[in-house]
């Protein structure tokens, strides 16, 4: 929406937050109509404005007019920026269809304190190396992957959701199915404690590439983030398995065992076979 009385932009968007998006739209809002930081507004989500939000795939709409006619969208006739929405939709990139393709790799170090006690597993050192294409903004994108990868933490190794069993014989227990983890006393979201005590995170070096072609299906060439570094964390879940494996061959057990997620301190107790009777 363009104010005509001081030529400020007010922007409408669909509603998602905790991704710093509102910051990387006025990023984007800036550098493609070319106007001052200032004079660009970001409005909170209304369905009266915006009926049926969908993705950030719109997005991509100024990009495309840059591209195609060489000029700002600011510059361009309505008709063309309704084919640019139409491209949109038909390639995919807009609403629940839309697409990304990112990767990410980590180096993990950890250990277990005290197995026959406790099974308490600890994260010495984690680093992630997460390919974000041309970052729009570093810092926001750095914390995005550090927050997913913590999550995941707590989905492989605390957060179990425990049901009331079904009891036994003919007669159902009366409960039965019931979910028990109900808050954070029998619940455990990831806390501080599951940060890994040396935690580095350094996005891909695209800059330093010899060649990096322009990537026309992602915002200015950047890639998702947010949600696709939680998937880094399954190597947390392995360090476990291969901490208990090592423990397991020192007492001459079997190394192979099933180790279900989130190996809990119950679960990993059980894949160690301890004793809890005689510690």
């Amino acid at each position: 929406m363009l104010e005509q009385a001081d030529g400020s932009v007010i922007i409408h968007q669909g509603g998602e937050m905790g991704q710093g998006l509102l910051t990387q739209v006025r990023q984007v809002a800036t550098y493609i109509l070319n106007i001052p930081v200032s004079l660009i507004r970001i409005e909170g989500p209304s369905t009266s404005v915006v009926p049926n939000p969908a993705s950030t795939g719109p997005l991509l709409a100024p990009l495309i007019m840059r591209k195609w006619y060489g000029t700002p969208a600011s510059n361009c006739a309505p008709a063309y920026w309704t084919s640019a929405i139409n491209y949109l939709r038909i390639r995919g990139m807009s609403g629940a269809n839309s697409k990304a393709s990112t990767s990410g790799t980590t180096v993990k170090k950890g250990g277990v304190l005290r197995w026959r006690s406790t099974a308490k597993s600890s994260l010495f050192s984690a680093d992630l190396v997460y390919d974000l294409g041309w970052s729009l903004n570093p810092a926001l994108d750095v914390g995005q992957v550090e927050g997913a990868f913590v999550q995941g933490i707590g989905y492989v190794l605390s957060e179990k959701l425990v049901f009331e069993p079904g009891g036994s014989g003919a007669e159902p227990a009366p409960d039965a199915g019931r979910l028990n983890s109900l808050n954070t006393w029998t619940y455990k979201p990831p806390a501080t404690t599951s940060i890994p005590l040396e935690f580095n995170v350094r996005l891909f070096p695209r800059d330093l590439a010899s060649s990096v072609p322009e990537n026309t299906s992602e915002v200015l060439s950047s890639k998702e983030v947010g949600e696709p570094p939680l998937v880094l964390a399954a190597i947390v879940f392995f360090a476990v398995k291969a901490a208990v494996r090592a423990t397991r061959k020192q007492r001459g057990l079997s190394p192979l065992f099933a180790l279900e997620a989130p190996a809990t301190v119950q679960e990993i107790q059980r894949a160690c076979a301890v004793d809890l009777a005689h510690g």
